[in-house]
């Protein structure tokens, strides 16, 4: 018994560094595609078009992934993911124009879609009985530690030399591959008898669907400064390095976020609570919208981390707080997560380029989750009412 619990803590912790290596390629991506278009004279609505088209091809992959991990087990789409992530990397510094450009995000929308709804679910398989929020922390806690540094580094790389940051971020992927490529996957039957979880809360299902509205809203905020926030800040003197510290920024507030939210159970379940932490992202985006210094560039994404983390946080706590269909869940949850990223870069840099502004983006996505808010109110009213 003691070296089976032994091995499953091997298992996870394998489980836990893939995160944390492949979300480094995350980050690479996110920086580097930006960068490289701006440097082939790509700006306003095309750098939008970049980054919907990778979240794109994220959210249409996720579609069918969790359903079909579900059905065929948690290991082999993962495996498979981290080898066409590196086939995009070495492809992206081939790229000669937008079109070229988008099909390399593409590749690597599909790369990482096939490897989170899966990993997700395959955690939550191995999470011992009613430790789910605990799971969720230290799944956050992987890949997010990475967030705090990569952009700088990652940033640092690009102004060296803008290919190597991409044959850096392939090797970085073909890492997991090594890594997940012995383990074997749970099996389905012990994960229906063995996963013994606390009772369902009565409103579980209308705090997960609020959750993913949240989480939605919370990452169009995250792809308006990850795909449109390097441009404004080249106005102000702030390149590779320059924009890469204020996403670190924003990613250490999510951090903090992440660490709290599992040691402090009391924001389960309280709507309140659910809502008010997305008050945080509003503000960064006005910031932003009005700013006109690092420093308030710099609150301001803290602040929007803040929000993305709590938000990220309830997602995925709910998501998996029950056994069957972990992967249908964790994949609506990327889902909702890639589309906010889609949304956010591509509305956004159509904005900036209707209104000739680079703020106008960050006064659509403070108007954005006003009203995800709305919706989430109207949510937990109709649940509470519904309530027998």
């Amino acid at each position: 018994m003691s070296s089976d619990k032994g091995y499953s803590a091997v298992k996870v912790a394998l489980l836990l560094g893939a995160c944390f290596l492949i979300e480094s390629t995350v980050l690479a991506m996110y920086l580097g595609a930006p960068q490289i278009a701006l440097d082939l004279g790509i700006h306003k609505a095309g750098l939008g078009i970049l980054g919907g088209v990778g979240s794109a091809s994220y959210v249409l992959t996720c579609l069918w992934t969790g359903r079909l991990s579900d059905r065929r087990g948690r290991k082999a789409l993962p495996v498979v993911g981290t080898a066409v992530i590196a086939t995009g990397f070495m492809c992206m510094p081939l790229a000669r124009n937008l079109a070229q450009l988008c099909l390399c995000r593409a590749v690597t929308g599909l790369g990482h879609g096939m490897f989170w709804p899966c990993i997700e679910a395959w955690l939550g398989d191995e999470s011992p009985a009613g430790d789910v929020l605990r799971t969720v922390g230290r799944f956050n806690l992987s890949w997010a530690t990475v967030d705090i540094f990569a952009p700088v580094l990652w940033g640092r790389l690009y102004d060296f030399r803008p290919a190597l940051l991409f044959h850096a971020g392939a090797a970085v992927a073909l890492v997991p591959f090594l890594m997940l490529l012995p383990l074997p996957a749970a099996r389905r039957e012990k994960v229906l008898q063995g996963d013994a979880l606390l009772p369902p809360h009565p409103r579980w299902q209308t705090f997960l669907i609020a959750a993913w509205v949240a989480n939605f809203f919370s990452y169009l905020c995250n792809g308006l400064i990850t795909a449109l926030f390097p441009e404004l800040a080249r106005t102000f003197g702030y390149y590779g390095q320059g924009a890469g510290t204020f996403l670190a920024l924003a990613y250490i507030t999510r951090l903090a976020a992440f660490i709290i939210a599992p040691r402090t159970a009391f924001w389960l379940y309280k709507a309140r609570l659910q809502v008010g932490w997305q008050w945080a992202a509003i503000a960064g985006l006005l910031l932003i919208g009005l700013g006109n210094s690092g420093l308030v560039f710099g609150l301001a994404c803290a602040l929007i981390g803040v929000s993305m983390g709590m938000s990220y946080s309830a997602s995925m706590f709910y998501s998996l707080a029950a056994p069957q269909a972990r992967g249908s869940r964790s994949a609506a949850h990327e889902i909702f997560v890639g589309l906010g990223m889609a949304v956010g870069p591509i509305f956004g840099g159509w904005l900036a380029q209707v209104f000739d502004s680079l703020r106008a983006p960050y006064y659509f996505g403070a108007a954005a989750v006003l009203f995800g808010i709305a919706v989430q109110c109207v949510l937990f009213l109709v649940g509470r009412r519904s309530r027998p």
